[in-house]
């Protein structure tokens, strides 16, 4: 998730549009679409839909127009779930509804009307981003066989044991609905290598179980 450090560089006037809007339900229907497509961004039907609810739908440029607002309401959310603001009284007082544009900051309709949806929500977004995070990826599976293969040198000629380990791991994701590829890393040790790394994870085992 992006970081937050100045709220002055985006405006949220765009939200005044939601004061147009033909129902609460609708305000909160928004939001949980923005959200589940925060990856995929707005596609066109959905832009329409929003703007013909609106009213906008007839006024010069509405596509731009309704796009800020869905990007407002999508900054809102992960402003407000990146900051753990889970109360009233800390989106109300925070930085991004107090020191923004005045026509957003002096409405204080709007923004209880926001508050109060990203409060209803709040918990579920904050365990969706939580599970859809940039990370590392995750193995999800391995398989070894040991090898023998001829290694030779100007002296002799001898069979030198080794292990080869195939591993499956998956990738973060990175959209929506898409799930995260698998990628297969195949590598190859000598016995020494294999007991100095089978020693580093003993050490991490015993640390792990110490941990309560």
């Amino acid at each position: 998730m992006k970081h937050f450090n100045n709220t002055r560089t985006f405006s949220l006037s765009p939200l005044l549009l939601l004061l147009q809007a033909p129902s609460k339900v609708f305000v909160e229907q928004v939001f949980v679409r923005v959200y589940q497509t925060r990856f995929d961004g707005f596609n066109r039907d959905f832009v329409e839909s929003v703007a013909e609810q609106l009213q906008q739908n007839q006024q010069p440029n509405y596509q731009v127009a309704i796009e800020q607002l869905l990007s407002a309401v999508l900054f809102v959310i992960q402003y407000c779930v990146y900051h753990q603001l889970n109360t009233p009284e800390q989106i109300l007082s925070s930085e991004l509804f107090t020191d923004n544009d005045p026509a957003f900051t002096s409405h204080d309709k709007l923004k209880q009307l926001v508050a109060g949806t990203v409060l209803k929500f709040h918990s579920v977004w904050k365990e969706q981003a939580l599970n859809t995070q940039i990370g590392l990826p995750k193995l999800v599976d391995m398989k070894w066989r040991v090898d023998l293969s001829t290694a030779s040198n100007l002296i002799q000629k001898m069979a030198a044991p080794s292990v080869v380990i195939q591993l499956n791991v998956q990738n973060p994701a990175v959209s929506t609905g898409v799930m995260p590829k698998t990628e297969q890393i195949n590598f190859e040790m000598d016995k020494e290598t294999l007991s100095t790394m089978l020693k580093g994870l003993s050490k991490i085992r015993d640390q792990l179980a110490s941990i309560k």
